[in-house]
């Protein structure tokens, strides 16, 4: 499991000792909408899950705080859950759709079936830290040129799984 810390919106923002926290990633889709144009929800969620009715429900509660006009949809995307991962996130009023295991196969996937100009793509154990609809706002009405990212931290005192964090925040 992951735990919320402070996050930042580009590498470039970022204090050389910056907190991290989970890895969900936005990027803007070219076309998708007119410079300037409105978008009343610019962000689909896209979270890929194989047994995280535990992991879920947290990462659920933390998408419900968008406002209003944030969030059009959230996808999440399976990868053959059998412990009730799927009942979970459809009674959340996610839109769900099974793909073959795997983390990108589902990314990709859950992409593939978005259409906001914007994507936060997550694992089904991520938590957001509790300001992230400030930070994705903030990051969208910049234009944000390509994408950015929230770092990872580990909520474990295993060294190995703090040399994952470390390695993905490189």
């Amino acid at each position: 499991p992951v735990m919320p810390a402070a996050p930042v919106v580009s590498a470039a923002a970022a204090p050389a000792a910056a907190p991290v926290v989970a890895t969900p990633l936005a990027r803007s889709s070219p076309g998708v909408a007119s410079p300037g144009a409105a978008v009343l929800a610019p962000l689909d969620v896209v979270i890929a899950v194989r047994n995280e009715a535990r992991g879920l429900p947290p990462l659920l509660a933390d998408l419900a705080r968008a406002p209003s006009g944030l969030v059009r949809d959230v996808l999440v995307i399976d990868g053959g859950s059998s412990d009730g991962s799927l009942r979970l996130a459809r009674l959340a009023g996610a839109r769900v759709q099974s793909a073959e295991a795997g983390r990108g196969r589902q990314l990709v996937q859950g992409v593939a079936a978005s259409g906001a100009p914007w994507l936060l793509l997550l694992h089904g154990d991520a938590r957001l830290p509790p300001h992230w609809p400030a930070l994705v706002a903030a990051a969208i009405a910049a234009g944000a040129a390509t994408a950015w990212a929230f770092h990872l931290a580990i909520a474990a005192s295993d060294p190995r799984l703090q040399l994952v964090a470390w390695a993905a925040n490189g």
